[in-house]
């Protein structure tokens, strides 16, 4: 049998304290928030990153192109209007770093009425066809960057 605990004053200060975080989980959930991971010291590592690995690859005579990929979740905040990573395309964009954006292939999927669903299996990974899509992406996008 399952006992549900006692109000005391010890516990109940942590349920208050607990409060906060329940509200912004919840906005996170419904985009009015960014992902738990998504914060100045994370952005500025991954422009760090981002900047040292295309410094590199320069000075070997490549081109770097990144590549932007979505999970179903971020999928579904872009279809809401809800991007989170805008910041990520302003510093390519101000970087003069090729990226391809494969969430317009995915939008163009879902417009003519693809389903979500089928760009996914369970554990997340993409699909076929989701597969395909980032394929197709890609082949379109690689010749604009000759």
């Amino acid at each position: 049998e399952i006992i549900k605990p006692k109000l005391k004053f010890p516990r109940t200060l942590s349920y208050v304290k607990a409060i906060p975080n329940i509200v912004y989980r919840k906005k996170q959930r419904t985009y009015l928030e960014p992902s738990y991971f998504i914060n100045e010291e994370l952005i500025e590592l991954t422009e760090y990153v981002i900047l040292r690995f295309c410094k590199n690859a320069r000075l070997q005579n490549s081109n770097p192109i990144m590549l932007l990929m979505y999970d179903k979740f971020s999928l579904n905040g872009i279809l809401k209007n809800k991007r989170e990573d805008k910041w990520l395309i302003e510093f390519f964009d101000k970087n003069n770093i090729l990226f391809i954006d494969t969430s317009l292939f995915f939008l163009h999927f879902i417009d003519k009425g693809g389903d979500i669903e089928d760009l996914y299996i369970s554990n997340g990974h993409f699909s076929f066809s989701g597969d395909s899509l980032v394929a197709l992406a890609i082949y379109k996008n690689l010749n604009k960057f000759k």
